[in-house]
């Protein structure tokens, strides 16, 4: 079964910055590469672990950003950096909501 069947939510291609923070210290941007209800998969030029629990900060839309928890599910080589699939992990209800709302305005 392949990545796209076993995934529970519909993702969408994104082209965005995203901030990721390891252990809350300092942000390092990385480049939003499709998103969903669950996570995202981003590119960046820092080597993540498979694992690793990380701090994101999401930019919805105007002025909007969302800001949360996730744990790295896989990591690979891309060009030259790194492409992450990070699981959102404790996401807040209100943010959940923020975060859907903003899909629909993805979907078209």
């Amino acid at each position: 079964m392949s990545g796209a069947e076993r995934r529970r939510q519909p993702r969408y291609t994104i082209k965005q910055m995203v901030a990721v923070s390891y252990a809350h210290e300092e942000f390092v941007a990385a480049h939003g590469l499709d998103l969903s209800s669950g996570g995202i998969s981003c590119r960046t030029t820092s080597p993540l672990e498979i694992g690793q629990e990380i701090f994101l900060l999401l930019g919805l839309g105007k002025d909007e950003t969302i800001s949360c928890e996730g744990v790295v599910l896989h990591v690979g080589p891309d060009g030259s950096g790194f492409k992450a699939g990070i699981q959102f992990v404790n996401l807040s209800a209100e943010d959940s909501a923020r975060l859907e709302e903003h899909l629909g305005t993805l979907q078209g």
